[in-house]
C-alpha cells in the first residue's frame, strides 16, 4: 500500500541550495530494515513512537528500526549535504550529540593548529565560507552552526539557551571533539569571551574578538533590539522571521543592513533565515536564547572576570562599525593582559563578508607570533 502526502514546509530539505522549490509529492512506504546507516544523503530522521519517519528529498519512509538508529546516531558522526557556497574541498557537515541537543558543524581535517569560528544570531557557519578557504591549507577550520536561529537542528525542548548556557554549550563541543589549544574567533555574538567568564577556556590557547558584542552591548544597536523585541511571544517571533522573506526588508537598518556594507549573497541569507522561517522549534530556540539578556550590571561584572584570561589575544574592529562602538576595540585590548588591536577598514561588523582578506590575514599573522 502506498500513501502520498504533500509537505507543508520546506525545511524537510537540509539546505535551500539543495532544494530552493518545494520539493514534489512524497511518498510513505513500509522500509526494510538496513544494516548500512550511510548517512551521507539530504535526508532527516524524526521519531515518531517507536517508528522513524526518513524525510528524503524525494521520498519519505517509516522505518521500524527507531533502537538501531538511535545507537547509531549516539555512536557516529551524521554526515549531511553543505551549501554549495562551502569550499568544495571536503565540503562535508557532521553533526555532534551535545548535552543541549545535536550540532552541525563544518570540519576541514588536518593536523594543523585547530581555528573555531563563530557565529551571529540567526546565521550559521557559511558566514566564515572564505576565511575558511584562505586557512584551510594550513589550520584545521572548525565552524559551527550554533543553535542562534540559524540551525536546521532543533535543541532539546529543556536546553538552556540563555547567554551563559551558549557559552557552556560551545564549552560542551570543544570537549566533546576533543579539540586542545583552540584558537577560538567569534564575530557579532560576544560569546567567546564568555567562555572565560564561566571558567570553561581551558582548551582555548587564544582568543580573536572580531567586530563583537562587548561589555554591557547586549543585543547590539537596533537590529539587537528588534531581535530581543520579536522574541516576546511566538506570534512577533513569527511576524518577525516572515518578514525575512523579503530582500528588502533583510537590508533595512532594522535587519541586517548595518550588518554589512556590502550586500550578503542571496543563497546565503536564504541558509540562514530558512530555518527560522519554516521551523516552530527553530523559532522556540531563537526566543530562549533573545529574550533571555542579563542586565547591564551582570553583563559588565561578566565582562570584568575575564581579566583572568593570560593568554594571546587579537581584538579585530571594523573602522564603519554602525552596531559595535569603536572605543569597544580599544577597552577589549586593554582589558586583557596579552592583545593587540587591529582595525579593518570599509567593512561593517561582518567582516567575514566585508573584508574577509584582511581578516584571514590578520588571523596568519596572529597565529604566526
Amino acid at each position: 500500500m502506498r500513501a502520498l502526502l504533500y509537505p507543508r514546509d520546506q525545511d524537510v530539505c537540509l539546505r535551500p541550495a539543495v532544494c530552493r522549490h518545494r520539493p514534489p509529492l512524497l511518498s510513505v512506504r513500509p522500509h526494510e530494515p538496513r544494516d548500512d546507516w550511510d548517512l551521507a544523503h539530504p535526508t532527516r530522521r524524526h521519531a515518531i513512537g517507536h517508528l522513524v519517519v526518513e524525510w528524503s528529498v524525494h521520498s519519505v519512509s517509516i522505518e521500524h528500526t527507531y533502537e538501531n538508529w538511535q545507537a547509531a546516531q549516539r555512536s557516529t558522526p551524521r554526515r549531511c549535504l553543505v551549501d554549495r557556497h562551502m569550499p568544495r574541498e571536503e565540503s562535508t557537515m557532521a553533526v555532534v550529540d551535545l548535552p543541549a541537543g545535536p550540532i552541525e558543524y563544518e570540519d576541514t581535517g588536518g593536523s594543523g593548529p585547530v581555528v573555531v569560528l563563530l557565529h551571529g544570531l540567526a546565521m550559521n557557519g557559511t558566514l566564515w565560507r572564505h576565511v575558511v578557504a584562505d586557512l584551510r591549507d594550513d589550520y584545521r577550520c572548525v565552524a559551527p552552526t550554533l543553535p542562534l536561529g540559524g540551525h536546521r537542528l532543533a535543541m532539546h525542548a529543556d536546553a538552556d539557551l540563555s547567554l551563559a548556557g551558549m557559552a557552556g554549550l560551545v564549552g560542551d563541543l570543544l570537549e566533546r571533539l576533543d579539540l586542545r589549544d583552540v584558537t577560538l574567533v567569534g564575530n557579532d555574538w560576544g560569546g567567546a569571551q564568555l567562555l572565560i567568564t564561566h571558567g570553561r577556556d581551558d582548551r582555548v590557547g587564544r582568543l580573536v574578538l572580531v567586530a563583537c558584542e562587548a561589555f554591557d552591548n547586549y543585543p547590539p544597536g537596533v537590529p539587537g533590539r528588534v531581535a530581543q523585541l520579536s522574541a516576546k511571544s511566538p506570534i512577533t517571533t513569527y511576524l518577525m522571521a516572515q518578514s525575512l522573506r523579503l530582500r528588502p526588508m533583510r537590508r533595512a537598518p532594522m535587519s541586517w543592513g548595518w550588518m554589512s556594507k556590502r550586500p550578503v549573497p542571496r543563497e546565503i541569507m536564504d541558509g540562514w533565515f530558512q530555518p527560522l522561517m519554516t521551523n516552530s522549534a527553530i523559532r522556540r530556540d531563537f526566543r530562549k536564547y533573545a529574550a533571555q539578556v542579563p542586565d547591564k550590571a551582570t553583563l559588565l561584572e561578566w565582562a570584568e572576570r575575564q581579566r583572568t584570561f593570560d593568554r594571546p589575544v587579537l581584538v579585530v574592529w571594523a573602522a564603519e562599525d554602525r552596531l559595535m562602538p569603536h572605543d569597544h576595540g580599544q577597552r577589549l585590548t586593554e582589558l586583557f593582559h596579552d592583545a593587540r588591536l587591529v582595525e579593518i577598514p570599509d567593512s561593517y561588523t561582518l567582516i567575514p563578508e566585508d573584508q574577509p582578506l584582511q581578516l584571514s590575514t590578520a588571523i596568519r599573522e596572529f597565529l604566526r607570533t
